[in-house]
């Protein structure tokens, strides 16, 4: 629950902590070679000066490919999480210098409110499920198992979402390592529940039906 309200909270909130002077606009897909971008109308060279992914920063000096009023630097990350990179360059006649960053995602895709909303649609189908089979008493047992049954399947589709839409970002896949330990074991747990259940239920009604056998004869 709290990781599906945190992938919720995280995708409003996403272009707050972001970036705040994006050199792409979109973002990136990881291992995938890309070209970091400087416009400058007024500079004769623009150089990248160093690269920070998520855990380290590089220093470089070198000269950024000039195409127009726009100079690239052809750069794959190799991690998820934002990228900041320098440049700098003569801007009017002076030595400027300007950091700029982009998002890595797994897939070139970034978290959005949608893909919370779905998360949290598929955890209320899941308490609907659930609660539908506390509705019917012992003697239906049948039935609370098979809502049951639903609402254990439910869990391992939602698991394997919050899995997906975790690793579209580096925060959301550090939280994501523990909540999928979690949720893997919750879902063991229900699982044997279940099998516990079905079989003193099983075992219940062949005593049942023996003794009504025997009351008859």
């Amino acid at each position: 629950m709290l990781m599906v309200l945190s992938v919720f909270m995280f995708s409003l909130v996403s272009a707050e902590i972001s970036c705040t002077n994006p050199g792409l606009p979109n973002p990136q897909e990881v291992d995938i070679e890309t070209n970091l971008i400087q416009t400058c109308d007024t500079c004769t060279y623009v150089n990248i000066s160093s690269i920070t992914t998520p855990t380290t920063t590089t220093y470089l000096d070198d000269s950024m490919d000039k195409n127009g009023l726009t100079y690239n630097y052809s750069y794959a990350p190799s991690e998820i999480g934002h990228y900041y990179y320098s440049v700098y360059g003569d801007k009017d006649g002076s030595i400027t210098e300007e950091t700029l960053c982009f998002e890595v995602t797994s897939t070139g895709e970034g978290t959005n409110t949608t893909q919370g909303l779905v998360l949290l649609a598929q955890l209320g189908v899941i308490a609907l499920l659930f609660g539908l089979g506390r509705v019917f008493d012992s003697k239906k047992w049948k039935i609370k198992m098979f809502f049951d049954m639903l609402a254990a399947l439910m869990t391992m589709i939602l698991i394997n979402s919050l899995k997906i839409v975790s690793s579209q970002s580096f925060k959301l896949n550090k939280m994501a390592e523990l909540g999928f330990i979690i949720g893997i074991v919750l879902v063991g747990f229900l699982f044997l529940y279940l099998f516990v259940y079905a079989t003193i239920e099983v075992i219940q009604y062949f005593k049942a039906k023996k003794k009504k056998k025997w009351d008859i004869q």
